[in-house]
C-alpha cells in the first residue's frame, strides 16, 4: 500500500453499497478512493447490529475462550438441544440430578489428553447457552473450555471443547533468566551470562588466551609435594596444581630429597624428582640440575612452556630458546644486604643477570618491581609485578551451580532469591517481609523468600502465608552451617533486613552479603550505617510498601543490583586465592607468547 497511511485502505470496485432511506442501494461515489479504520469500524458495528449472533441458528455444540487481563477470561457457549436429548438418553438413570457447568483445564506448557491438566476450574451455569466473565486463580497460564454436564457419580460430559487460551502474564516476563546468545562470525553460538555484559564479553573474548592442553615444565628446588613448607614451595605447587586444573599437562622437576630419580602424579601434577649428586656450592648445585633436567627431558615430548623458579633453576643451554618464565623472589644484591660481596655472590649476581636476560618474562613481587630493574639490568617493560602468595580457593570463590543450589531448597533453578538471615522475631520484621510478598509475586512471578533462622514468629509466619496465598513463594531453612549459607546468598538477589530495630548480630549478618558480593536492602531502623543507598543497598522504611518498593528496585533491575553488589563486595583479607594467580599468569604468558594462543 505504497503511499497510503496504516490507517487508510484501497476501495476499488468491491465497495460495499450502502442502504439509504428508500431501500435502494446507492453506490459509493467515484471520488471516494480511500476509507479509514474508523469507518471500517463503523460498517462492522452496523453489520454486527443488524445480524446479531443470537439470531444464527446452532446446528451443533461450541465453546470460546478468550483473554481479558491476566487472571481473567471472557467465555461463551452454546449447547445443542438435540445433543442435550441424545446424551440425556444414552445415560439413562445417571443424568438424573445432573449439573450444567462450564469446566476449565489449566493446560500450561503440556499436551492435553483429557486428564492430565494442572488443574480444573468448575463453574455453575444457569442456561445452555450464554456468556460469562470468569477469574483465574493464576495469571499467565493457558486456558480451555469445556461445557457440559456433571453427572452425580462424577463423571463430566463434555459438548464442546474451546481452543486452548494463553493468558497474558501479569509482569512484563516469566522468564527471569537473563542467560543470551553470542553468535560469532562462522555461525556458532555461545551462551552469555546476561545481555548487559556484552560488551565485557565480546572484550574478554578478544584477548588471547592460551591454548589447553599445553605442556608446562615447571623447574624448582622447592616443592611441598615434597614436604617443604616454605612460601617458595607454596608458590611452586600451587600454581601447578591450579595449572593442570585448567587443562594443562604440568611436569614438576625438583631435586629428590633422598638422591635417588623418582616419579609420581599428585594432584593432577606429574612430579620429577631429579638425581642432583653432591654439589660443593649453589652454583654448582644449579649446573648440576640443569644436567639432570636434560637427562630426565630425554623421556618426556616437548614442552611447550618453561616455568623457571630463581636462577638455580634456570642455567640450561636451552633456555632462551622457546617459551620461558622466571619467577624470581628476590635478587642477590638484597640477599647481600650492604655486606661486602664474596667471590660465589658475584657469580650468583653475574648469572642472575645472564638468566634475566635471556628469559621472556621475569616475574617479581609487586615490591621488587621497583629495584628488579636496577640490581637485574633489565628495562622496566620486562619485569612484571605478580603475586608469589595466595589462599586456597574456599565456599566464598569456588565455581557452584546456583540453579543446583536452589534446587536444594525446593526452588526452580531460575527463581529470584530474596533472602532473610536472622532472627524470626518482630524487631527483625521477618512479617514486614512477608506482607511485601503478595505485591512482589505480582510483579515478579519467579520471586521467592526464604528466611534463615529461628524465632518465635515461625509458625504465624506460615499461617499469614497461607492466609495471602504467598505459601509457594515462602521457606524457611532454621540455622544453616557456614558453608550452606555462604552458597545460598552468593545464589540470592539481595539480602533483605526489614528491621524495626536493631537486632543482635545484623552487622555480621551485612559482612557476608558483602563477602557474597549481594546487595544488601535495610530500613532507617536497621543496620542502615553499614549501607550506602543506591551505591551498595537500598536504604527504606519498616512497613510493607516501602519493602515492596525496595524489592523493585532489586528484582526489577537486575544489572543495577548486581553492580550494588559488586560495590559492596568486601576485600578478601590476606592475599588473592591460587586460582586467580594462575589465570593472572595465563594472561601474562598469553601476552607474551602468541604461539601458545588460541584464536
Amino acid at each position: 500500500m505504497d503511499g497510503y497511511s496504516e490507517s487508510e485502505v484501497v476501495v476499488r470496485d468491491i465497495y460495499p453499497p450502502v442502504r439509504g432511506d428508500g431501500g435502494t442501494a446507492r453506490e459509493a461515489p467515484a471520488s471516494r478512493s480511500l476509507v479509514t479504520a474508523q469507518e471500517m469500524r463503523d460498517w462492522a458495528w452496523h453489520i454486527a447490529s443488524r445480524w446479531p449472533l443470537a439470531n444464527l441458528p446452532a446446528p451443533e455444540s461450541c465453546a470460546s475462550l478468550a483473554a481479558v487481563t491476566p487472571t481473567m477470561a471472557f467465555a461463551s457457549w452454546r449447547i445443542a438441544d438435540a445433543w442435550i436429548q441424545e446424551t440425556a438418553a444414552r445415560k439413562g438413570d445417571a443424568w438424573h440430578r445432573c449439573r450444567l457447568v462450564l469446566r476449565l483445564y489449566d493446560v500450561s506448557l503440556i499436551d492435553f489428553n483429557g486428564f492430565n491438566a494442572h488443574s480444573i476450574l468448575d463453574i455453575g451455569l444457569d442456561s445452555v447457552a450464554g456468556e460469562t466473565f470468569v477469574r483465574l486463580p493464576r495469571a499467565g497460564t493457558s486456558q480451555l473450555a469445556e461445557p457440559g454436564f456433571l453427572l452425580h457419580n462424577g463423571e463430566f460430559v463434555a459438548a464442546a471443547r474451546s481452543v486452548t487460551v494463553q493468558l497474558p502474564s501479569a509482569s512484563p516476563s516469566r522468564c527471569s533468566d537473563t542467560t543470551a546468545l553470542y553468535v560469532d562470525d562462522s555461525l556458532q553460538p555461545e551462551v552469555v551470562a546476561s545481555p548487559w555484559e556484552g560488551d565485557t564479553y565480546v572484550h574478554e573474548r578478544k584477548r588471547p588466551r592460551l591454548r589447553s592442553g599445553l605442556r608446562v615444565a615447571v623447574l624448582a628446588f622447592e616443592c611441598t609435594q615434597l614436604g617443604s613448607q616454605t612460601p617458595l614451595a607454596s608458590y611452586v605447587s600451587s600454581l601447578a596444581v591450579e595449572l593442570a586444573r585448567a587443562g594443562h599437562a604440568v611436569h614438576l622437576f625438583v631435586p629428590s630429597p633422598s638422591g635417588a630419580p623418582i616419579r609420581f602424579e599428585d594432584a593432577g601434577v606429574t612430579v620429577h624428582g631429579l638425581s642432583l649428586g653432591e654439589p660443593r656450592s649453589a652454583a654448582d648445585a644449579a649446573w648440576a640440575f640443569a644436567q639432570a633436567f636434560d637427562r630426565a627431558a630425554k623421556d618426556e615430548p616437548a614442552f611447550d612452556l618453561f616455568h623457571l623458579h630463581e636462577w638455580a633453576s634456570a642455567l640450561a643451554p636451552w633456555v632462551g630458546t622457546c617459551p620461558s618464565v622466571l619467577s624470581m623472589t628476590s635478587t642477590e644484591a638484597l640477599r647481600r644486604n650492604g655486606s661486602e660481596p664474596s667471590e660465589l655472590s658475584l657469580e650468583i649476581e653475574k648469572l642472575e643477570r645472564e638468566v634475566a636476560h635471556v628469559v621472556d618474562c621475569v616475574l617479581v613481587p609487586d615490591w621488587l618491581r621497583g629495584r628488579a630493574p636496577e640490581d637485574l639490568g633489565l628495562p622496566v617493560d620486562r619485569i612484571h609485578a605478580f603475586p608469589m602468595q595466595g589462599r586456597g580457593v574456599d565456599v566464598w570463590d569456588c565455581p557452584f551451580d546456583a540453579g543446583e543450589i536452589k534446587k536444594s531448597f525446593g526452588l526452580g533453578p531460575f527463581d529470584r532469591l530474596l533472602t532473610f538471615v536472622g532472627p524470626l522475631d518482630w524487631e527483625a520484621g521477618p512479617d514486614l517481609l512477608l506482607e511485601a510478598l503478595p505485591v512482589v509475586l505480582g510483579r515478579v512471578g519467579c520471586a521467592r523468600v526464604v528466611l534463615v533462622g529461628n524465632g518465635p514468629m515461625h509458625d504465624s509466619l506460615w499461617h499469614r502465608a497461607h492466609q495471602l496465598g504467598v505459601a509457594h513463594a515462602l521457606r524457611t531453612t532454621g540455622h544453616l552451617d557456614r558453608d550452606r549459607l555462604a552458597l545460598l546468598l552468593r545464589a540470592s538477589e539481595a539480602v533483605v533486613l526489614p528491621s524495626r530495630r536493631r537486632v543482635y548480630g545484623d552487622d555480621q549478618v551485612v559482612g557476608l552479603a558483602r563477602r557474597a558480593g549481594r546487595a544488601v536492602v535495610t530500613t532507617v531502623s536497621g543496620p542502615c550505617h553499614l549501607v550506602q543507598h543506591e551505591h551498595d543497598g537500598i536504604v527504606t522504611y519498616d512497613n510493607p510498601g516501602s519493602i515492596v518498593w525496595a524489592a523493585d528496585r532489586v528484582l526489577g533491575d537486575p544489572y543495577h543490583a548486581q553492580e550494588m553488589g559488586e560495590h559492596g563486595r568486601a576485600p578478601n583479607d590476606g592475599p588473592p586465592g591460587w586460582q586467580l594467580v594462575a589465570r593472572r599468569f595465563a594472561e601474562l604468558c598469553a601476552e607474551q607468547f602468541v604461539e601458545l594462543t588460541q584464536s
